[in-house]
């Protein structure tokens, strides 16, 4: 699957997570930092992880996979998708877990399984807040709409507060 595979689900990926990135950069403007933030990485590179075996049914080796998170960084930031992808597994693979960095990559977890339908118990108060959310700005309270409400809960709302209180 070398290749032409690869390119396809890095397409695929970048698709699924630039919105995400969009929607931030139109409403609030991406701070200097943004893509050596740690929270920013355990979220964004959870979400890379998560649609990659998604996409590519878990059949990319290893190395495919390294080269697609080096890609999808570089598309995703227009900066040098290699040193952000080695950071990202410099962080992922450091004991302790850097807590920010954690805290990113477990709300990804919360945001992404509900995408696929699945509520933890961990991430059920979560969910419950986006149906609270969504309620208030639709009478009909749809999937996707519960959803965006998550990912302005576990997403936008964390880093508001991270860039606009100096704690980077």
């Amino acid at each position: 699957m070398f290749g032409r595979g690869r390119r396809k689900t890095t397409a695929h990926v970048v698709e699924e997570i630039r919105p995400l990135i969009a929607v931030y950069q139109h409403l609030y403007g991406l701070p200097a930092g943004f893509w050596h933030d740690e929270f920013v990485l355990g979220f964004i590179g959870f979400l890379i992880s998560f649609h990659t075996n998604v996409t590519s049914k878990y059949k990319l080796s290893a190395e495919e996979k390294g080269y697609l998170l080096y890609d999808t960084f570089g598309a995703l930031s227009h900066m040098n998708g290699k040193a952000i992808a080695d950071e990202y597994v410099r962080l992922a693979s450091s004991h302790p877990k850097d807590p920010m960095f954690e805290q990113g990559a477990d709300n990804a977890v919360a945001c992404a399984y509900f995408s696929i339908g699945k509520v933890s118990e961990h991430s059920r108060q979560w969910v419950e807040q986006a149906e609270q959310r969504a309620a208030a700005f639709s009478a009909e309270t749809d999937t996707n709409a519960v959803l965006g409400a998550l990912i302005q809960l576990l997403f936008y709302d964390p880093l508001r507060k991270r860039f606009a209180s100096g704690n980077i």
